[in-house]
């Protein structure tokens, strides 16, 4: 009777052991795997507990694959039980607005900033009522980019999405699927009218944060 030994997985070469990592993660995403909150339990992360060494070797690539963290208590929980080495690996996140613009927002913004590797970030609202309310887009569509940038300065909420640096992307974009588009293919000035104040927003906010952090940007030196 011939015995039968266990599979070394730590045996494999490097470079084999990192393209198993990547295509386990992939396949994760498509179950949802870096959506928080989640009603399942999420083994991709589960399995950078595995040991030491593939912690070492796979989390760079688990945290380098798109976040989406949906609520901003949500966000909150997760972005503040990250440890400094996970903090430093995450690169892509959308931010998934489901209240107002408020406090929590604040807070999970501030919490973005000391992602020093965060590269792209995506705030994507489920209304967009709340900030044409805050922006007064009748007044704002009309302004300068300088004084536009003023009048979300004034605004403690936007005033720290814009302490915001060194994100090469940054999007604003709405989660909200309107029923006479989705029917009829149809043309829908609501729509239009959200699709300008989204963009001009996200236009003149990602002017802001694509510049490298502690850069001297309009005088003051943001950290």
């Amino acid at each position: 009777m011939s015995s039968s030994k266990p599979f070394r997985f730590l045996d494999l070469p490097p470079e084999l052991r990192n393209r198993i990592y990547d295509l386990y993660f992939d396949s994760s995403l498509e179950d949802g795997a870096n959506t928080i909150p989640r009603t399942s339990p999420n083994l991709a992360a589960n399995f950078l507990t595995t040991c030491h060494q593939i912690r070492n070797e796979a989390a760079g690539l688990y945290y380098a694959r798109p976040f989406r963290l949906v609520g901003c208590a949500s966000a909150k929980t997760f972005l503040s039980n990250l440890t400094d080495e996970s903090r430093k690996l995450l690169k892509s996140v959308t931010l998934t607005i489901t209240g107002p613009f408020d406090q929590a927002f604040t807070r999970t913004i501030n919490l973005l900033k000391n992602l020093d590797s965060l590269q792209s970030l995506t705030i994507e609202l489920e209304s967009v009522k709340e900030l044409k309310r805050l922006v007064k887009y009748n007044l704002f569509s009309s302004l300068s980019t300088t004084k536009q940038l003023v009048a979300l300065r004034k605004n403690e909420h936007f005033a720290a999405l814009l302490q915001l640096r060194g994100i090469a992307h940054f999007d604003f974009c709405s989660k909200r699927l309107c029923r006479r588009r989705v029917w009829d293919g149809g043309s829908c000035e609501m729509c239009d009218f959200e699709k300008e104040l989204l963009g001009r927003v996200g236009e003149v906010i990602g002017e802001v944060v694509k510049l490298e952090r502690g850069k001297w940007y309009g005088g003051l030196r943001r950290r």
